[in-house]
């Protein structure tokens, strides 16, 4: 089954839950969707986070999706990203 999300959208099985959050996007598009498990604490995400070198500053994308996180108040331990360099810790 095939479901849109226009704001969130929750999934549970009665033992975990999975939030499905749609954003306003970021420079790569106009639109992303954030998936949330709150009982590991881990944010999937596609092309909204895309980590660079260590010393370099935050790309707007990144202020992007910390500033998202932060207003719908997750607590995020882990970034797992659907493209890129793989799982990040935080």
């Amino acid at each position: 089954m095939l479901e849109g999300v226009s704001e969130t959208c929750e999934i549970t099985d009665g033992e975990q839950t999975i939030q499905v959050y749609a954003t306003d996007g970021d420079t790569h598009t106009g639109e992303y969707t954030l998936v949330y498990l709150p009982g590991a604490q881990i944010l999937v995400e596609v092309d909204a986070w895309r980590p660079g070198a260590p010393d370099a500053p935050p790309s707007a994308d990144a202020v992007d999706i910390y500033e998202t996180v932060e207003r719908l108040g997750l607590e995020v331990a882990t970034i797992a990203p659907v493209h890129g360099r793989g799982a990040a810790a935080l």
